[in-house]
This record gives structure tokens, sequence and C-alpha cells, in this order.
């Protein structure tokens, strides 16, 4: 048995660094009404036994991974009763969920996931889940809840779920996923990446760096995209045969150029990777990430860019099947602060999660619990609902604060609108600023108007001083003072 490509590099991440819980990934939600416990703990265990990746534990042999079935006995429910806070009872639980999901998982020797049950009082509870990255993906999530609510509801009658069969294991997937990359297929699918990224840079904000913070912290910023916005990424997609994503990449492409990132934009993205047979039902972590290089140069309206963007991601499309962890090793690509290659700002647009958890007599609802981790230094995320988006901006606090984050979410929706307003507007002149904004900074902040030797250059002006008081404090920054060099 071996671990995927995808797997075999966040085993890698998460052994060299096994206090990080950067790739825990907590799962809640509410329930109300009569809950049949024993039945939920059974349930759990009916799924954990149904697919490899739940029932795996990865020890280390030779200083590699040497994954191993290893299901349980009885899989166990935490449970604990926090009826007697009363009205601080979901405040206490929710503290506790982010404790949780900052536990970092020991691979070797415990299964990649654990389940907690929290009762607020008689029929009102928290159900959780927390898993590690290596054993699940989003697709996987939406399995997870739907084959949980029919193992649940057959429980709760004293039966053994009837789930469909399984066509396949994650193991044979994943074997089959190899072996279509045999033969020279790998290396054709690499000469595509090597000339697709030859000098591309790594595309980040630049944010100045805490080194006292652990690199895996991060917050969120969570944001809308009302029904209008979609209504005119659809009108703008239409226009050149754009997918939302597309259309979503190409304004974040926008936001970035105009933060100073320059012409060359890359971007990650996660993608499904289902193309294998046998590989839909299952619950892996079979995700690939692709990443998107955009050419911004020659100041091109928005309509423009998105034919640019369409072009370059069905070509990427094209060339999925190679693994992420192929290509970072094919370019030589590396970080120095430990960072994703290739990339620094990924976008994640999930457009076939399934959000709800329908357990049999009780009314579910979802809980977002920001896991106070990054895996990246920014991720916008845009998971489709019934309703309406759910949407996120994730952000390395080492790196970032949270009022530029919250800026920068909003200057992605008005770009978005601003794209479906006016397409043919060079992406220079597309507006960051609302109105009240532009006043500020055009008004407030620019202070008395003073005259100015208009034929001066502004370095001639700065070298002027620098001869005028070749002494004087050029900068300071926090507690540094840097002079002018003589």
């Amino acid at each position: 048995m071996r671990l995927s490509h995808a797997q075999n590099r966040l085993w890698f991440l998460q052994h060299a660094n096994p206090a990080s819980p950067a790739y825990n990934i907590a799962d809640s939600f509410q329930l109300e009404g009569p809950l049949d416990v024993a039945a939920l703990e059974r349930a759990l265990h009916d799924v954990v036994l149904r697919h490899e990746p739940l029932h795996t534990r990865i020890p280390v042999e030779d200083g590699a991974p040497a994954p191993v079935l290893d299901p349980p006995g009885r899989f166990s429910l935490g449970v604990t009763d926090l009826s007697h806070a009363a009205g601080e009872a979901r405040r206490v639980a929710e503290e506790r969920i982010i404790e949780l999901g900052l536990t970092p998982f020991v691979l070797e020797r415990e299964l990649p996931l654990r389940a907690y049950l929290f009762r607020l009082a008689p029929d009102w509870h928290i159900l959780t889940v927390v898993f590690h990255h290596i054993a699940t993906d989003g697709w996987s999530m939406g399995i997870f809840r739907a084959e949980l609510a029919v193992a649940y509801s057959a429980r709760r009658r004293g039966q053994a779920p009837e789930f469909e069969a399984l066509a396949a294991t994650f193991s044979e997937v994943c074997e089959r996923q190899r072996a279509a990359l045999d033969g020279g297929a790998l290396e054709k699918q690499l000469s595509y990446w090597r000339r697709a990224l030859e000098g591309a840079p790594a595309t980040s904000l630049m944010g100045q760096s805490s080194p006292e913070e652990q690199p895996w912290r991060g917050d969120r910023v969570y944001f809308t995209l009302p029904q209008h916005t979609l209504d005119g990424m659809d009108a703008l997609g239409r226009r050149v045969g754009a997918t939302r994503f597309m259309v979503a990449l190409a304004a974040l492409n926008v936001l970035l150029h105009r933060y100073g990132c320059g012409d060359d934009i890359t971007v990650g993205s996660p993608i499904a990777n289902r193309a294998a047979e046998g590989a839909e039902p299952l619950i892996g972590f079979f995700a690939n990430t692709l990443v998107f290089r955009s050419d911004l140069a020659g100041n091109p309206t928005f309509s423009e860019l998105l034919a640019r963007v369409r072009d370059r991601a069905l070509d990427v499309y094209a060339h999925q099947e190679t693994p992420y962890e192929a290509i970072v090793d094919a370019l030589r690509a590396g970080r120095a602060d430990g960072s994703a290659p290739l990339f620094g700002v990924a976008l994640a647009y999930h457009n076939a999660l399934n959000q709800e958890l329908r357990l049999e007599g009780l009314r579910t609802q979802f809980i977002p619990i920001d896991s106070r981790t990054s895996k990246f230094e920014v991720l916008i995320a845009i998971e489709e609902t019934p309703g309406e988006p759910y949407c996120f901006l994730e952000y390395a606090t080492r790196l970032h604060d949270r009022r530029t984050m919250e800026r920068f979410t909003r200057q992605f929706v008005r770009l978005l609108e601003e794209a479906a307003r006016a397409p043919e507007v060079p992406i220079g002149r597309m507006r960051l600023l609302s109105e009240p904004e532009r006043r500020l900074v055009l008004g407030e902040w620019a202070g008395e108007a003073r005259p100015y030797p208009a034929k001066e250059t502004v370095h001639g002006m700065f070298e002027r001083r620098v001869r005028e008081r070749p002494d004087a404090i050029a900068l300071v920054w926090r507690a540094a003072i840097s002079p002018i060099p003589g």
C-alpha cells in the first residue's frame, strides 16, 4: 500500500512540522431535536470502516511513510456535557472546537479523524469531526456528510446501513492514477508545465513577516457575493465563454496587479482530480493543485484579460492530471519560508460541495468555525451553496493584518462588480475605491495644496536633500534608524 502523490507531500510537510495543525479540517454542525447518541457513534464507525483513508495509520520505516490499514474495533465519539454552562454553552463549545482543531495529529499512532459531541441542552448538540487533510478533501466532505446521514438513519432502527457497493478502494484508484502516468505520459505532461511556468514568479503580496509568529497561524475574513454580482459574473462569462471561476480568477489577477505584483501573475487553485475510474464515491485526498499563469501586459480591458485567462485555463485543464508535486520537482521550485512553491495566492472555487448534513429526526445547521490556520499566504475561497455562496479570505497572520485583508476582500468584490458594469475599461482604470474612500484619499488625506517645482524630478529632489543634509536621518521604520550613507 502506497500513499498518493498528494498524500506524500502532505505527509512530508506534517513530518517536518509535527506540531503544526495547518492541515486539520474541522466540520461542525448544530443538531436540534432528540439525538440518538449511540446510533450516531455507530454511524461514524460505519463510515470510517467503509473508506480506507479514514482507518489508515502512517508509521515511518527507514525515514519513509509506510501506511497500514488499522480499522478500529469500535470508533469512539467523545461526548462533553456543557448543559451546566447555561447561556454560555454555545460559546464554550465553539472555543473548545477551535482548541480541538488546533491539536496536531500523530499520524503514526492515530487515525486521521476525531469526533466530538457537545451537549448544550437535552435536545441541543454540536457535532464536530476533525480530519487531517491527508485523508480527505473538499469533495470527500460531501460524501462523508451524505453517508453519515444514511448510516444514522439505519442505526436508529437497529439496522446496518445499506451503502452502494464501491467499485474500487482508495489505494486501487491511486494505483490507476499512477499507471496512467507511466510510459512517458508524465514526462509529456511535464514538458507542458516547464514551458508554461518557465520564469514565472511566485506571486506574493509581500507582507511584512513577523518571525516570532508560527508560520501556520492564520485568520479569516468572511464576505458575501450578492446575487446581482453573481449574475454579472455569468453575463461576463457568456461574452467570452468563461466560467465563474475564470471571471473570479481574472478579477483576482487585476487586484494583485494593482497591488504591485506586476504583469506576470501566478495563482494556485485546487481541483477535484476525480477522473480515474471508481474515484467519485470515495473519501480520500485526491485533490490536485493547478497553477494558473496570467499575462496582464499592455493594460488590456477586462474582457480582453478574461479571454486570455480562459485560453490559459483551458490549456491547464488539459494537463490537470500532472501531480503538483511532480511539477514542483521538475521545476526545482521551492520557497525559503516553507510556503507553497510556484504561488503565494490561491483561489478555491467549489460548485459541487454538499454543505448539508441531514440527520433523520433532527434540525441541522452548518457552523463555520475559524481554523486559526492558513495553508497559503492568501486564499480566497468561494463555495456555492443552495442559497448565497459561502465566501471567505484566509490569510497568514505573520504576513498580513486583518484591516488590509478586509480591504482586499472589499476591493475583490468591487472589481467583480466594476467588470460586469464596464468590461471594456482597461484594467489600470478600474476603480478599487468606493466613493467615500475616494473622497477620503483625495480630500482629507491630501492635505493642504503646496507649490511644486514642476521641472524637478522626485529623485532629483532626493539627491538635492542628501547634499544639503548628508548626516540627517533618512528613514525610521519601527525601532530601526538608518542614516543616509555618505
